[in-house]
């Protein structure tokens, strides 16, 4: 059809750019990325489509592109289906049929979402990713069935529980008999999504952490029970999501083979149970989940050190201090210092004439900071610590104005 158009009125096709697959609502897609860069290069000054929805589903988007960012590089765009033409001055409909192309998506995803919770009911496994220990039914893709390498994993791993060995401790041991992690397990097993782990080092491929193995002990899977709704789609547009509380779990009983038997698992609950730990501490982070060491990548935890009736607080890299050899040295950094630099960078990348807020709030510091990678060199006296802040302050800021550095 296109072709057809092409030749009819006499234009040259420069390239094709295909995103099957991908929905109109994800302006990230390979190709549509590829033909802005052309459209940068200069390679391109007619874009056309067989309707609107082809250039993209999101309203805002799609208008920003035919109304702003089109006319702005001197590119024609043509919707043949729907009479658009930019180089025209009737294309008012245009507004309308991005709306309606949005609203017609938001109707799909809310179908398919009322879909996958019916079937979650049902009992049914609804998730792209099978849970370590079991894979898919090759006789039935919504059921599960166990998977014998990694069940005996799972089973060392509740026995270990039950003498009561820590997570960390249980982590070691089957780091010292080099088990495979579970990314790295689905990785071998043909899961082309985790290829990435295979290109980690052998070391890296069998180091466990506690965090897995917490995630391990509290699944009820291991019952038999399918467990499902343990997170949800934030936005249908960002396809972002977030976690459910435990409570609000869509879990049906006996629907495949246990791992773990009832009693077993339940040993184990009062077990982690007793370890929970109330807050040690009322202090308020205003940098909660924002700090990382810039050496091995791993969050750095707040501690409060009490020395001589004098509490420092400080953000400390436990994952360096633990393993020595593979984290270069970023130990720690007082907060109140870091905390200032932050409000600083802050400060300096706000547009001019804007001014931060008297007070400031804990919400609006997260708000305009992403993530903070922090690393401190040590040379004599001399302290030089780098901040790198990934998420822009303003959207009236250029993206080429990203990311922003501060060196002290």
């Amino acid at each position: 059809m296109l072709e057809q158009f092409c030749n009819d009125n006499n234009l040259s096709i420069v390239d094709y750019y295909i995103d099957d697959g991908f929905s109109g609502l994800n302006f990230d897609r390979p190709d549509f990325l590829r033909l802005l860069d052309d459209i940068e290069e200069g390679k391109i000054d007619l874009v056309i489509t067989k309707d609107l929805s082809r250039l993209g589903r999101d309203y805002i988007m799609t208008g920003y592109f035919t109304d702003i960012y089109f006319p702005k590089k001197s590119v024609r765009y043509i919707a043949i289906n729907d009479g658009i033409d930019t180089k025209t001055d009737n294309n008012d409909i245009a507004p309308f049929k991005n709306i309606m192309n949005d609203m017609y998506a938001k109707d799909i995803s809310r179908k398919i979402k009322t879909a996958k919770r019916q079937r979650a009911y049902q009992g049914m496994h609804i998730s792209s990713q099978t849970p370590y220990g079991y894979m898919k039914d090759p006789q039935n893709a919504s059921g599960l069935i166990i998977d014998n390498e990694a069940a005996s994993v799972v089973r060392m791993i509740f026995d270990l529980a039950l003498e009561e060995k820590t997570l960390s401790a249980i982590a070691s041991a089957l780091t010292e008999q080099n088990i495979p992690t579970p990314s790295v397990h689905k990785a071998r097993a043909g899961d082309t999504r985790y290829a990435a782990y295979l290109e980690k080092s052998a070391d890296e491929q069998v180091r466990w952490k506690g965090i897995t193995i917490d995630l391990i002990l509290r699944n009820p899977i291991y019952l038999g029970h399918m467990v499902n709704h343990k997170s949800e789609v934030i936005s249908y547009k960002t396809k972002e999501k977030k976690s459910v509380p435990r409570e609000e779990w869509i879990i049906v009983k006996d629907m495949h083979e246990p791992i773990i038997d009832p009693e077993t698992f339940e040993k184990v609950q009062a077990i982690l149970q007793m370890r929970f730990r109330v807050r040690r501490h009322e202090f308020d982070n205003w940098l909660q989940g924002k700090v990382f060491c810039e050496s091995c990548k791993q969050p750095m935890s707040l501690q409060i050190k009490d020395y001589k009736d004098t509490k420092t607080v400080i953000f400390r890299c436990i994952y360096g201090y633990k393993h020595p050899t593979e984290c270069s040295g970023y130990r720690s950094i007082p907060y109140n210092r870091l905390y200032q630099m932050v409000v600083n960078q802050i400060a300096a990348s706000l547009p001019e004439g804007e001014a931060l807020p008297n007070p400031l709030s804990k919400s609006y510091i997260q708000k305009h900071v992403d993530s903070i990678f922090i690393g401190k060199r040590q040379s004599g006296d001399h302290q030089d610590v780098q901040i790198e802040l990934t998420n822009p302050i303003s959207g009236k800021r250029r993206k080429e104005h990203l990311p922003w550095f501060l060196n002290y």
